[in-house]
């Protein structure tokens, strides 16, 4: 998607791709136009997951974390972080859960 310059844009990862970069070796501060084509790459990439799994998820009626785990199975560093983060989700909420029977308010 090529924008113009009177077309705003939403910074949405700049941040956080920002700090990756710098930690995959670029400089500090890298060039906003840089910066930019970064975050196209993961915005279209985040979309087009999200479309193809949804898309996969009609039958069902629902999305559901297995449809997006099962597009990004090719994807083997992806897949393990996601994994990661889903089991550590998990035991976040049962320990909410503990805490919350042990501890009324």
């Amino acid at each position: 998607v090529i924008e113009g310059p009177s077309q705003k844009r939403e910074k949405r990862f700049q941040r956080e791709l920002k700090t990756m970069m710098y930690g995959f070796g670029d400089v500090e501060h890298p060039i906003p136009e840089c910066l930019e084509v970064c975050e196209d790459l993961v915005t279209d990439f985040i979309s087009s997951v999200t479309q193809t799994a949804s898309a996969m998820a009609q039958r069902r009626g629902k999305l559901q974390t297995e449809d997006v785990l099962f597009l990004i199975r090719r994807y083997p560093k992806m897949y393990a972080r996601a994994l990661e983060l889903i089991r550590r989700h998990d035991e976040i909420k049962r320990a909410r859960k503990d805490y919350n029977v042990t501890c009324p308010e």
